[in-house]
């Protein structure tokens, strides 16, 4: 899937910025069947991740989607 620029853009300075900061505080967990894993949103796409609990400071990208197809 391609992104927009501006949205590239933006998920690129979320990522590097306050994600990498406060990985905890600038996303939502999610509920299962997505259980362990974070949401944060950036217009109408969706960044998922998961943050190591071992390593607070490490936390994986899984994707980056439209809301109407993250979840599914």
């Amino acid at each position: 899937m391609h992104l927009p620029e501006p949205t590239a853009t933006a998920c690129v300075e979320f990522l590097y910025g306050p994600l990498a900061a406060e990985p905890h505080r600038v996303g939502a967990p999610l509920r299962a069947p997505f259980e362990g894993l974070y949401r944060a949103r950036r217009g109408e796409y969706r960044v998922r991740y998961r943050i190591d609990e071992d390593d607070a400071r490490t936390v994986t990208v899984l994707d980056i989607s439209r809301r109407r197809d993250a979840y599914r």
